[in-house]
């Protein structure tokens, strides 16, 4: 049977739903903790990052003045002075490098996730 994602599961080995109490041996505590799917969560973090990146582009390349006026006030730094023309090179090689790097910062984020919450739980009383 396969897990969804964000499922709560037991925390001592069995793998069933949170709160079994079945392999812990302690029937007045459970022990769970929420999994991240690695994978799911790191191509949801790369299409954001390029429905953002080219949304970003779209707005360079229609409207250069407005587009570096808009950033220089979201970085604090006068960027008139590095405009460059947008390019299909440019544009591709951008999108390339910052989907591929979000992929990769979110599957790591991921996975550090769910190695600090499943080592780092706690025995909470059961109501």
């Amino acid at each position: 049977m396969r897990r969804r994602s964000s499922e709560a599961v037991c925390s001592g080995g069995c793998g069933r739903p949170c709160g079994c109490n079945g392999c812990t041996g302690q029937r007045n505590f459970r022990r769970c903790h929420i999994q991240l799917n690695i994978r799911a969560f790191a191509i949801a973090s790369a299409i954001a990052t390029g429905l953002l990146f080219t949304s970003c582009a779209l707005l360079l390349a229609l409207a250069p003045s407005v587009g570096y006026v808009f950033f220089s006030f979201l970085f604090h730094i006068d960027l008139s002075r590095m405009a460059y023309p947008m390019s299909w090179g440019i544009y591709f090689s951008g999108l390339v490098m910052w989907v591929a790097g979000m992929w990769l910062a979110a599957a790591a984020v991921a996975w550090l996730y769910n190695r600090l919450a499943s080592g780092t739980i706690r025995q909470v009383p059961r109501a």
